[in-house]
C-alpha cells in the first residue's frame, strides 16, 4: 500500500487503475509485480492460501464452533474478496500477466488441503482444511479469469464466467461451511468430543442437526442441482472454452480431479455421521438445544433457497463482476449462456 502511495499519489481505487495504465512506461515492471506479490502474499495469509494457511487448522480446534463458523464463513473470504477486488481494479488483468501465478496458488492450495482432510479423525480439522481446500477453487476462479483476460483479450464471456463462479463460490462456501461449524458444534456440545470414529452414527440421535448437517455437506461436494455445484461448474466451464491452451488443459484435470476427491470425503463423512447406527457412548445423546439448532436450520434452508432460485441469485453477483470487469449486462448473459444455464 505504501508503494503504491508512492508511485500513484492516491489510494483510491477509482484513480489507482487510470494512474498505473498511464504510466506504465515510466514505473519499473519490476516494482509493480513486486506489489502484485505482495498483494497476494499479504492477503492469502487471511485467505489462508498454501503456503499461508498453516494457522487456520490449529485456530479452529482452540476456537468455539460459533467462532470457526466465523472464521472459515467470512473472515478467509475478505482476504479472497481482497485480491479480487485490488488485482482487478488496480492491476488490470489485460495488461499485467499474473493469471497463470493465481491458478498455480488455487490448484496447490486445493490439493495440500484435500490430501491433509483424508488423514483428519479432529472434525474440526477436517473442517478446516477442507476449507483451504475450497480457498484454492476460489482463487482458482480468479486465476481463471485473469489468466484469459491477459491471454486470450477476446475471451471476455469466459472471463466474465470464471469470474462469477469464484464470487459464487465465496456465496457458497460462507453459507455451507459456516453451515457445517454449526453442526459440528452441535455434535460437539452433546457427545463432548471432536473425535469423527466417536460422533459416528450421532445422527440418528439428532435428526434435525444431522439433516442440515448433511445438506451442507451435500452443497460443498458439488451434488447437482445444488448451488455448490453451479459455481465449480462455471470455472471448469470458462477453463473448457480455452481447452487448446496446455496450461488450461493441465490445470482443468487437476480442478476437476481435486473436485471428484473433496465430493468423496464429504460423503464419506455424511455417511458416518448421517447413515451409521450409533455406539453404546452415544445412547444418552438427544438433540441440540433449540437456540442452538435454529442457526443451523436457517443455514440449511438458505442453502436450499439459493438453489431454487439460483437465477436471482446469479444476477445479483453479476453485478460486481460487471463492475469488476467493465463488462456490460450482456456480457454476463452471454457467460450464463456458455455455461448452459
Amino acid at each position: 500500500i505504501s508503494l503504491l502511495y508512492g508511485i500513484t499519489g492516491t489510494l483510491e481505487f477509482s484513480k489507482l487503475g487510470e494512474i498505473i495504465l498511464s504510466n506504465t512506461a515510466s514505473i519499473p515492471k519490476d516494482t509493480l509485480y513486486f506489489i502484485i506479490a505482495m498483494v497476494i502474499a499479504g492477503f492469502g495469509v487471511t485467505a489462508a492460501i498454501v503456503p499461508f494457511h498453516t494457522w487456520l487448522p490449529d485456530a479452529h480446534p482452540a476456537a468455539p464452533s460459533s467462532i470457526s463458523a466465523m472464521l472459515s464463513g467470512v473472515v478467509i473470504k475478505t482476504g479472497a474478496f481482497a485480491i479480487f477486488k485490488i488485482l482487478f481494479t488496480v492491476f488490470y488483468p489485460t495488461q499485467f500477466n499474473y493469471g497463470s501465478i493465481l491458478i498455480l496458488f488455487g490448484l496447490l492450495t486445493m490439493t495440500v488441503a484435500n490430501i491433509m482432510v483424508i488423514s483428519q479423525r479432529d472434525i474440526k480439522r477436517f473442517l478446516a482444511y477442507s476449507s483451504i481446500a475450497n480457498m484454492g477453487y476460489i482463487i482458482l476462479g480468479l486465476g481463471v479469469a485473469t489468466y484469459i483476460a491477459y491471454n486470450y483479450p477476446t475471451g471476455l464471456d469466459a472471463v466474465s464466467l470464471a469470474l462469477l463462479g469464484g464470487l459464487f463460490h465465496i456465496l457458497n462456501h460462507a453459507i455451507g461451511k459456516g453451515l457445517l461449524f454449526l453442526g459440528a458444534g452441535c455434535f460437539i456440545h452433546e457427545a463432548k468430543t471432536r473425535d469423527l470414529a466417536k460422533l459416528e452414527g450421532i445422527g440418528a440421535k439428532m435428526p434435525f442437526s444431522a439433516l442440515s448437517f448433511s445438506i451442507g455437506l451435500l452443497n460443498l461436494a458439488g451434488i447437482p442441482p445444488l448451488s455448490g455445484f453451479w459455481s465449480k461448474f462455471f470455472i471448469v466451464m470458462a477453463m473448457l472454452a480455452f481447452l487448446e491452451d496446455p496450461f488450461l488443459y493441465v490445470s482443468t484435470i487437476i480442478f476437476v480431479l481435486n473436485m471428484f476427491v473433496a465430493a468423496g470425503y464429504y460423503i464419506w463423512l455424511l455417511q458416518r455421521i448421517s447413515l451409521k447406527k450409533p455406539s453404546e457412548i452415544l445412547s444418552k445423546i438427544t438433540e441440540a438445544k433449540l437456540s442452538m439448532l435454529v442457526p443451523v436450520l436457517v443455514l440449511a434452508s438458505l442453502c436450499v433457497l439459493i438453489t431454487i432460485f439460483l437465477d436471482p441469485v446469479l444476477k445479483v453477483i453479476a453485478e460486481p463482476v460487471n463492475v469488476l470487469i467493465g463488462s456490460t449486462i450482456s456480457n454476463i448473459k452471454n457467460s450464463l449462456v456458455l455455461g448452459g444455464v
